[in-house]
Order: C-alpha cells, then structure tokens, then sequence
C-alpha cells in the first residue's frame, strides 16, 4: 500500500500506477492489491497461488516435496554472498562491503547455533501441515472482495499454480480477464533465462 501511493506522489507519475508479476512477483502484487491503495489502477499476475497451502506447499492435502525443497534453495543464490571483483574494478569498495556483511550474516547465524542458511521461514511453513491459523492468515483467497483494481490474470495449463490462477479469477468482483496459455513453469537453475519456458 505505502510503495504504490509512494509513487503515485511522485513528480514522474501521473498518479496512476499498474503492477504486474510473474510468480513471487505476482504474490507482491496481489499482497499490494488486497490492501486496495486507492491509486493502484491495474493489476496482470502471472501463475501464482492463490491460497499458498492449497495451491502451494500441500496441494491436495500432500506435501509438494520436490518443489517446497528444491526452490528455497535455489533462491539462496540471490542473497549470497558475491564477489567483489578486482580491487582496481568499478565500485569495488561498496561490493567488498557487501560481500563482507553477508558473509558476516552467515556467521552470527552459527554463532547462535543456527544453520547459516536463513532458512527458517520454509522450517516454519513445513511446521504447518494442517491448514491452520497460520496459511489461513496468509490466503489471498480469503481477501479477494478487497482488490478494487481491476486485473489480467494470466495462466499456464500445466503450471503447478493453475488452481490459483482459476482461484484468483473465480473470487475477483472486479473487471477482469484471463488468458490462458499452453505450457509449463519450469525453474531450471541451470537454465541461463531462469528456466522460465511458457510456451513449449
């Protein structure tokens, strides 16, 4: 809510601001649009879940193994640490810096007794194999009468989130669209466009 109307203050913004998404992206924009800032005038979410016990870590009831395991993980490249480069590159000092303090993260991690992969969050989500007060809190499906901007959700037939897409479209009192493509979302680290394959 505060990042949008942030914006729509802004000198370069004529006051109306659209947010669109794919996936985790996609859960930022409808986190924002169920809090209905009122500049907010369009939302396009790409494949993601509506509900995230339901559509997204115990679909069916059953733990999604692979999935729940293997992301988190994959997305500890994006908070590690990197390297600065050579001494004489551009900002080398500011990326040395940075290098330093996660590095440094890791270690007060142990220091406690911790793993020093942050982690925790998906140990928390694991921990909750009922759905409880905890997803309950934490359903877009539950707060879908909120969006007052209108949206374009956009699914993939064979993507693991295609209830939630549905879900998202079914529960919206908004003006609204869908399209619907062939296809899978396919998260492939090794892929060097992030594995993204829509259309196949």
């Amino acid at each position: 809510y505060d990042t949008v109307e942030w914006i729509a203050e802004q000198p370069w913004c004529d006051g109306q601001v659209g947010m669109w998404g794919l996936s985790g992206s996609a859960v930022l924009a409808f986190a924002a649009a169920i809090t209905a800032p009122p500049h907010l005038k369009a939302v396009v979410s790409c494949m993601c879940p509506a509900d995230f016990y339901l559509d997204q870590w115990y679909p069916g009831g059953m733990f999604r193994y692979e999935d729940r395991l293997r992301w988190p993980m994959l997305m500890q490249d994006c908070i590690a640490p990197l390297d600065p480069g050579p001494a004489d590159g551009p900002a080398y000092e500011r990326k040395r810096q940075v290098f330093e303090q996660r590095y440094y993260r890791h270690y007060e991690r142990m220091t406690r007794g911790r793993n020093p992969v942050p982690l925790d969050w998906a140990t928390e989500c694991l921990s909750h194999d009922s759905y409880d007060e905890f997803w309950q809190a934490r359903s877009f499906d539950r707060r879908l009468a909120n969006v007052t901007a209108p949206v374009l959700n956009v699914g993939v037939l064979h993507d693991h989130f295609i209830r939630g897409t549905m879900r998202f479209h079914q529960g919206l009192s908004v003006p609204r669209r869908m399209l619907l493509v062939p296809g899978a979302l396919d998260l492939d680290a090794s892929a060097g466009d992030g594995g993204l394959t829509a259309l196949q």
